[in-house]
């Protein structure tokens, strides 16, 4: 579960909540903990996050495709 959960689940989360301004202080200790017990870097094996561009979107943009969807 570790393999898909962290990078699909957790990392997307932390993800979203960071540009909402929001703590996800759960979240970000089991994925720090995860890379050490695997020494891998969860948080690059998710590929989709740079292919939606997250981190230049602002919270007003990611409400719209939440509701609206997805167009590009």
């Amino acid at each position: 579960f570790i393999d898909e959960d962290v990078p699909y689940g957790a990392v997307p989360t932390e993800a979203l909540a960071q540009v909402a301004g929001l703590p996800t202080v759960a979240h970000h200790s089991c994925i720090e903990l995860f890379q050490l017990l695997l020494r891998r870097d969860l948080r690059r094996e998710n590929s989709m996050l740079e292919e939606i561009e997250l981190k230049r979107r602002s919270k007003g943009e990611l409400f719209n495709l939440f509701v609206q969807g997805w167009s590009e």
